[in-house]
């Protein structure tokens, strides 16, 4: 594990309490960063079956968008950037249904912008590790966010 990978979520991004939906770092570079989530591990999100909304998946890759983000950010220097979401493209969410306790994790990738541009869009994937370890792709897409200037 290395020093990145070992920060605590919650001082990455902009939420707080049981609004942070994502459970660790698992990997990081300076193009991209996975992150792990545990389904369902706040309550107030689960339904009465034990599964999760599948818009859900849209909040998941939302966030790791900002872990990236933060992560660059908190290594160069800078202050924690707070953004907001301003266009999902492509997103392609399959059938699959979200259980409580199920362990997933999304990747996302910067595509375009640079900090201080205002627009950065970023490519994710939200996967389960199958069987042999390949990733079971649940949802992918494209998404934007804007970060006002600093």
């Amino acid at each position: 594990m290395n020093a990145v990978e070992s920060l605590e979520v919650a001082s990455l991004i902009p939420h707080c309490g049981e609004s942070v939906l994502l459970d660790r770092i698992v990997e990081h570079d300076g193009e991209s960063t996975t992150s792990s989530i545990i389904v369902g591990s706040q309550s107030w999100l689960v339904r009465e079956d034990g599964s999760v909304a599948p818009w859900l998946t849209v909040e998941y890759m939302a966030q790791s968008i900002a872990l990236h983000e933060g992560i660059v950010a908190v290594t160069n220097g800078r202050e924690l950037p707070l953004g907001f979401l301003v266009s999902v493209v492509a997103l392609d969410i399959r059938g699959t249904t979200l259980q409580r306790g199920e362990r997933l994790e999304v990747r996302t990738t910067r595509v375009r912008g640079r900090p201080g541009l205002g627009v950065l869009s970023h490519c994710c994937t939200l996967h389960r590790r199958g069987a042999e370890g390949a990733p079971d792709v649940i949802a992918e897409g494209r998404l934007s966010i804007s970060i006002p200037r600093q």
